[in-house]
């Protein structure tokens, strides 16, 4: 999961709204309803297709991650610290459930926190 963060750090397209909101934050800029279509031009970034067959360039996510992610962007200042707040909370879960969860469980849940890939790169 580690090795996934430093490979490819900009994350989806959740990454790149939250990295742009944690930005947005940080200058007191406001976050929602603000359409950011730039961000979609980017390469390896694809955007949220509506029902209607329109997309979707806002960020319309609970706020707890947009505030995290604005604390790390004050010390990192990339796209990266959308995808390290969501990592290290995926790791951390993962070490909770770990001392949580009974002796014979341990296994199925580190496999299922941490040997998917899918998880680790949609976090």
């Amino acid at each position: 999961m580690v090795c996934g963060c430093l490979l490819d750090h900009a994350g989806t397209d959740e990454g790149v709204l939250t990295a742009h909101a944690a930005n947005e934050i940080l200058h007191s800029r406001p976050v929602y309803a603000q359409p950011w279509p730039w961000l979609f031009g980017l390469p390896r970034v694809g955007i949220t297709k509506t029902m209607y067959g329109g997309a979707d360039s806002t960020y319309g996510y609970p706020p707890l991650t947009a505030l995290l992610a604005a604390l790390v962007h004050a010390v990192v200042h990339s796209t990266a610290a959308a995808t390290l707040v969501t990592r290290a909370a995926l790791l951390a879960s993962s070490v909770l459930l770990w001392f949580l969860l009974p002796a014979p469980w341990r296994s199925a849940a580190t496999a299922v926190c941490l040997g998917f890939g899918l998880l680790s790169h949609y976090a």
